[in-house]
């Protein structure tokens, strides 16, 4: 199973951090570096001396490539996900053939 954790929109990872109580200038410092930080280019021959970085025309959406916090921060867009499915749907309840309801497979 690949991950693709470097395809998580900064804003939402912030939104995230911020739902389970974490402070707002750190929030801030991590959402603000990676709008300036700049991209170089890596190959067997070595760092390529041209950048790129993040702009209206050209966004880039990641959390930064190899961040230790992308475990933590997709685990937190996970919980809200299943909350908001918890919400929507109230579980399920597996039928017999019969008609008859398992009411010990009723999940709430």
């Amino acid at each position: 199973m690949k991950l693709c954790y470097g395809r998580i929109l900064p804003l939402l990872a912030v939104m995230a951090s911020r739902r389970v109580g974490m402070p707002l200038i750190p929030c801030q410092l991590f959402s603000h570096s990676l709008v300036g930080i700049k991209y170089y280019t890596k190959a067997e021959e070595g760092v390529g001396e041209s950048w790129y970085r993040h702009s209206d025309a050209f966004p880039i959406y990641s959390t930064g490539q190899g961040s230790c916090a992308l475990h933590v921060v997709w685990t937190l867009i996970r919980a809200v996900l299943i909350n908001a499915l918890c919400v929507l749907y109230k579980g399920m309840t597996f039928e017999m053939p019969d008609g008859k309801k398992d009411q010990d497979s009723e999940t709430n």
